[in-house]
């Protein structure tokens, strides 16, 4: 299979296939069943919805093998169901209607395509990447990392030849979905969901109140399994968490400290994109016990765009309402994250840049973007070298912790100065817990207090 998928190049560039079998990047030869592409329906702007995306994404059988240096890394057989094999779709949203499509391929047999020599990577979902001439996925992750998000996706770069057809290089990754050994970690009564623009292509979504840009999708379980009982609980709890923002009570239902660490890793990387940043969470079981997390960042088409501002997700979804509320649970935990980090983060992503640039990646990157814009420059114009990308990451981030010490420095000075919570015309029944008056002293009940301290919540009372 391998000699015939390489002979269908010959056909379009002469030299390309001893380029491709000597190139240092693993080859991805993906052979349909009798040749079938795969397709989809484009959706621009349906009305009532913003962005663009795509429906009715055919799901293709076949056969998948990795290549390098003529040696054979991975080889799923040929497609039979549960067995073996694969099956191909066109995945993505709005690039996936570039003719460099995405794709997501499902293996019949969980494997790791990555080839880290431990079973318990191995899963049946993986993506291809259609920016794989971009550093920003490899720039984007590494902040994940630094920021310590409670997972982040592993990935390679690889060149990609579909039926004897070329596509360039692309970025083999794994997809974000419930994976309790390797991805994300929640129980069978948990929840990976999204804040999704594109809630419009599913059956079942669910709405929040705070934020009409969006609605929430399930990604685990899925949606056509989601029980009555699931749902239920669902609803609940965004209706709960809708409430809590103006009482002042959202860090009883939200993991501020994830979600303060994933705004500020996109106001590190600079995203402009707001809504269609992927905000993916968890919630690890259906129990009181557990918190609404943040899980990882995804997506990084437009980072390191947004000068001299915000990201443009900083007051999106619950950031906004947040950030908004009386409590300052959250701006504190931005704070303290960005006081944690500041010290060693530019450091840390420049010195990645630096090893990446005397990596034998760089060298084998660099070639096969040559053979991408071979195939691809006259749609798109030919793709940035990896010294220019380099070289625009390390000036925007020394840039960036500049800005941000300033910003943020002007953030903190609003620590301690909201006004506190309207919980109520009069003050709370407290006969469950003492009552104390702003300095600490605890206070008889019959006082009158305009500001008072109970349960380690600050209220005022008219």
């Amino acid at each position: 299979m391998i000699a015939q998928i390489l002979l269908g190049i010959a056909s379009l560039f002469q030299q390309l296939p001893q380029q491709l079998t000597n190139s240092g990047l693993p080859l991805v030869c993906i052979e349909t069943v009798n040749g079938e592409t795969p397709t989809c329906t484009d959706i621009n702007h349906p009305v009532g919805a913003i962005g663009s995306s795509i429906i009715n994404a055919t799901k293709v059988p076949g056969r998948v093998v990795l290549i390098q240096n003529n040696d054979t890394l991975y080889d799923s057989g040929e497609y039979v169901e549960d067995k073996s094999g694969m099956v191909i779709q066109i995945r993505g949203n709005t690039s996936a209607h570039l003719q460099k499509r995405p794709y997501k391929l499902k293996l019949q047999k969980k494997a790791d395509l990555l080839r880290r020599g431990d079973k318990r990577f191995k899963d049946k979902t993986w993506l291809l990447l259609n920016f794989g001439t971009q550093l920003n996925t490899m720039i984007g992750l590494k902040v994940n990392e630094l920021m310590g998000l409670q997972w982040t996706p592993s990935f390679e770069f690889v060149n990609v030849i579909l039926n004897g057809d070329y596509q360039g290089v692309y970025t083999l990754c794994e997809s974000v979905k419930r994976n309790q050994d390797c991805r994300l970690d929640v129980s069978d009564s948990g929840y990976v969901f999204e804040f999704d623009p594109y809630w419009w292509k599913e059956d079942v979504y669910v709405a929040s109140e705070t934020d009409d840009n969006a609605k929430f999708t399930f990604k685990y379980p899925d949606a056509e399994e989601l029980s009555d009982e699931q749902m239920d609980y669902f609803r609940w709890l965004v209706a709960q968490i809708d409430k809590s923002f103006a009482s002042g009570t959202y860090s009883d239902w939200l993991d501020v400290e994830s979600f303060a660490s994933w705004s500020l890793a996109h106001d590190i990387l600079g995203s402009y994109d707001g809504h269609g940043s992927n905000l993916f969470l968890t919630k690890y079981d259906n129990t009181p016990g557990t918190k609404v997390m943040m899980a990882n960042l995804w997506d990084f088409d437009v980072i390191m765009m947004t000068e001299n501002d915000w990201a443009r997700n900083h007051y999106v979804f619950y950031f906004k309402p947040m950030l908004n509320s009386p409590c300052q649970d959250y701006l504190e935990a931005y704070v303290r994250k960005w006081d944690e980090v500041s010290p060693w983060i530019t450091r840390e992503i420049l010195s990645y840049l630096d090893e990446f640039r005397r990596s034998k990646l760089y060298k084998d990157l660099s070639e096969a973007i040559l053979m991408d814009d071979e195939r691809w420059s006259s749609l798109y114009g030919k793709s940035e070298s990896v010294e220019v990308q380099l070289e625009r990451a390390r000036e925007w981030f020394t840039s960036r912790q500049l800005w941000l010490d300033e910003a943020i420095s002007s953030e903190r000075r609003k620590l301690n100065t909201t006004v506190m919570p309207v919980i109520a015309n009069t003050i709370p029944e407290i006969s469950d817990s003492a009552c104390y008056d702003i300095t600490g002293v605890r206070a008889n009940n019959g006082n009158p207090m305009r500001l008072y301290i109970k349960g380690g919540r600050k209220y005022m009372a008219k």
